[in-house]
């Protein structure tokens, strides 16, 4: 087959340049852009039978006016010792939550609130996304948004998208803007400090850092990859090469799923280019080397250049198509993940890698076509003359002095003896020095976080704000816990489901100090255990006007707390409790599942029969744990059967494919050990763990990529094995592959480490820093010792076996 591709691509070279570039002008003229077909967000990807997936459908039929969505806190803090006194609270009331209820779309004259509208919109224009703002001044839970200290103060706007939706930009650059024209007029006093917290913040800064990465590692892949071929060739035609191919497959594949997501056959998150494009160049220039490599040797053999490329067809076809089957086969199987970025990514990587292989194998070899011997200038291969021997001039010789090219050539000679006559003893020193590295990464490989705030530099506006706020308001403020409590026989907004409700909440106060509960708000307590309408609110404080005014606040703050009555008669009511931890951190999931098992023995006996539903950021997180903790098991399992699967079939051999299994596997755990410290060490006192899309990314990848150079090596062995024999052949193939796979590992790790220098998010950072380390574990250790070792020492056993026949097996 590959050897008439071969004769195929050598005729018809020149129309297959131009099919290829043809397609991708009209795949640009009559295909979106990917940006237009991406979907953002972040747990609307959990799978929609996830509890707190579930619990939002209830929520929103029982509160049909509540926006699931995240909120802007704007955190007004007074420096020095004192307290906000009057102007502080008028300036924070007035001048800066009315300039951002002037942002809202206007519905009335008032507000629910009661903040009167000012007379004139915002001159930075209207953000319908901003559906309520709340101030120290708002009748509901003003008194809430004003620290027990009396020295800061919260503005809270809620926000009817999710966090991580892309369209959360404009309601947060709106905020901004008010924030800037107070700046502007000086109408900010000198002694108040201000800043942004909230999910819509974190989610606006994580959205602008990962739009600024994928630029940046993109632009920082195609340096390092044209900066290490060109050290790798010497030579400016051979980077042309893999560059080329890599360009126009990547942008066919990219412009062919973003036409499939627009027909509604598939879904693109947000950021899926950045995994998409580092994986498909890294494994891709492979491909491409590969061929480029052994072109490089068959022309050296011959006269004829297109004899030369059928040749290379033939020799390595077979071997770039089984590396690159694996990698795609491998990659794939995350398709089968439930959370939906996984299965996304395994969609777009393994697909985009199927068209890098088509091109690959056709565009790839058609250009080695056209430019013939040509490739190579200014080192123009001499037919029959080794490469190494050839008579090249003064510059070309300078140039493989500086690349020691002849020192690392002698190396591997040096390397291959060694591995031949002492397989066993290397092969032990090996795996000794890799072990420890291995249990720590078997240790810590379910210790990961899932903290939005903790994969954010710490210069980013919403780390600053959530610092301010820890330092004056509870920390579960940012992300309460909601209880949905559904019953069909009691009604909660009369006097028997108060009481319920009331001794609910005294039963979760009791055990406020063992669940770590800072404050219960419920509609029996709707402004929490610690704070009452006692204190009459601002204006007349007659006595008739504290008892309308109390009854009315009292009156809104039930509704926020007792749902619609549904078709089927089933009552509802919400509890917001305030948890003493950070909604964000991933300890914080401990703390509600002993909230959430301790609630069966709190509830009172009329309602040990309802359905509770548990919400809020933490919760939400916690079924992302719990999905991705699932599909990392599945993806592992399913990686390694079907490497495995491939493997069995390319090798014919159980044993061998075991062994290269455990090889890729024992890699990538002793990588993950080495990240884990590394992070660690970098941050001792504020590292929480890896993010928690790093173990499976990283295993996926490495174990699927890391088998391209064993098979490379593989197949090399058994095609040697007829000239130089089962023990011969081993040190031959080291040496005859270990110049490009070399080159391969090198390249291939710088590319994942442009995410090291262009990533501005920590999960990008630490992803990319462990590609590149297990790549380079696999290229400078697994391939060139433990593999070669572990076939030395199966020769030199069967050799031994027939020199003595009666030796038992």
């Amino acid at each position: 087959m590959f050897e008439w591709l071969g004769q195929f691509v050598s005729r018809a070279w020149w129309a297959i340049l131009l099919i290829w570039i043809g397609g991708l002008l009209l795949l640009r003229a009559f295909t979106p852009d990917l940006a237009e077909v991406t979907q953002g967000g972040e747990f609307n990807f959990l799978p929609r039978s996830s509890p707190t997936r579930v619990g939002e459908v209830h929520l929103k039929a029982a509160f049909p006016e509540t926006t699931q969505g995240s909120s802007v806190v704007v955190v007004v803090t007074r420096l020095g010792d004192q307290e906000l006194d009057d102007a502080d609270l008028e300036f924070i009331n007035q001048d800066l939550a009315g300039g951002i209820q002037s942002l809202m779309v206007p519905h009335t004259d008032e507000e629910p609130d009661g903040t009167p509208e000012p007379e004139s919109a915002h001159p930075y224009g209207l953000s319908p996304e901003i559906v309520r703002v709340r101030s120290p001044q708002t009748r509901e839970i003003g008194k809430l948004l004003l620290s027990d200290d009396r020295r800061s103060a919260l503005i809270v706007a809620e926000i009817s998208l999710e966090y991580m939706a892309h369209q959360i930009q404009a309601p947060v650059k709106a905020i901004e803007s008010v924030l800037a024209h107070l700046r502007d007029e000086k109408l900010i006093p000198d002694h108040l400090q201000i800043s942004l917290s909230g999910s819509a913040v974190a989610g606006r800064d994580v959205f602008v850092a990962q739009s600024r990465s994928a630029h940046s590692i993109e632009r920082w892949t195609l340096i390092l990859i044209v900066g290490l071929l060109l050290i790798v060739y010497r030579a400016p035609l051979p980077v042309l090469v893999p560059l080329a191919t890599l360009v126009i497959s990547l942008k066919v594949a990219m412009q062919i799923l973003a036409w499939c997501a627009l027909q509604g056959w598939i879904s693109l998150f947000e950021g899926i280019e950045v995994y998409t494009v580092v994986v498909a160049y890294g494994a891709g220039v492979d491909f491409s080397m590969f061929l480029t490599s052994r072109f490089h040797e068959e022309i050296q053999r011959r006269e004829n250049v297109s004899e030369a490329l059928i040749e290379t067809m033939k020799g390595v076809g077979p071997a770039v198509a089984a590396a690159a089957g694996t990698v795609i086969f491998g990659i794939g199987m995350m398709i089968f993940a439930s959370f939906g970025k996984f299965h996304q990514a395994g969609i777009s990587i393994s697909f985009s890698l199927l068209v890098i292989l088509c091109a690959a194998l056709t565009f790839t070899p058609s250009l080695l076509r056209m430019m013939g011997r040509y490739t190579f200038w200014p080192e123009l291969p001499q037919h029959g003359v080794e490469f190494r021997t050839q008579h090249v001039g003064p510059v070309t010789r300078l140039i493989r002095r500086l690349t020691l090219q002849e020192h690392s050539h002698r190396f591997w000679e040096w390397l291959a003896t060694r591995l031949m006559r002492r397989p066993v003893r290397i092969w032990l020193l090996a795996i000794l020095l890799m072990l420890p590295w291995g249990v720590v990464g078997t240790w810590f490989l379910d210790h990961v976080t899932y903290g939005i705030i903790a994969s954010l530099k710490k210069t980013a506006p919403s780390v600053q704000g959530t610092r301010d706020m820890a330092e004056h308001f509870s920390p579960g403020i940012t992300g309460p816990v909601t209880l949905l409590v559904e019953a069909k026989e009691i009604d909660f907004s009369l006097s028997e489901g108060t009481r319920l409700i009331q001794k609910l909440s005294d039963n979760l106060k009791e055990k406020a100090s063992e669940l770590q509960l800072s404050d219960i708000r419920s509609a029996a307590f709707p402004l929490g255990l610690t704070h009452d309408f006692d204190e009459a609110p601002a204006g007349n404080r007659s006595t008739l006007s504290r008892i309308v005014r109390r009854n009315a606040q009292r009156n809104s703050v039930r509704e926020h707390f007792l749902g619609v009555k549904s078709e089927t008669g089933v009552h509802a009511t919400r509890l917001e409790i305030l948890l003493n931890a950070d909604p964000f951190a991933r300890s914080t999931i401990a703390v509600l599942d002993r909230l959430q098992q301790a609630l069966p023995a709190l509830m009172p006996d009329e309602l040990k029969s309802s359905e509770v539903f548990v919400l809020g950021p933490t919760a939400s997180f916690r079924d992302l744990q719990q999905v991705a903790g699932v599909d990392r098991i599945r993806i592992m399992v399913l990686v390694t059967v079907a490497v495995f699967s491939v493997l069995v079939i390319l090798i014919r051999s159980v044993p061998d494919s075991l062994y290269l299994m455990g090889t890729v596997i024992f890699s990538f755990l002793c990588t993950y050990g080495v990240a884990y410290l590394l992070f660690w060490w970098l941050d001792p006192e504020d590292f929480p763990g890896l993010d928690w899309t790093v173990p499976t990314f990283l295993f996926t990848i490495l174990v699927a990529v890391g088998q391209d150079y064993n098979i490379f090596l593989v197949t090399r062995i058994h095609e040697e094995r007829a000239y130089h024999g089962p023990l011969g052949s081993v040190g031959h193939a080291v040496i005859q592959t270990a110049a490009i796979i070399t080159s391969c590992g090198l390249i291939m790790a710088g590319t994942f480490s442009a995410m090291v220098v262009g990533g501005e998010l920590t999960r990008m950072t630490q992803l990319g820093f462990a590609l590149a380390f297990g790549v380079l574990l696999d290229t400078m250790v697994v391939r060139p010792i433990l593999v070669p070792t572990y076939f030395a020492w199966r020769a030199r056993r069967a050799s031994a076996r027939n020199a003595a026949p009666g030796t038992p097996v």
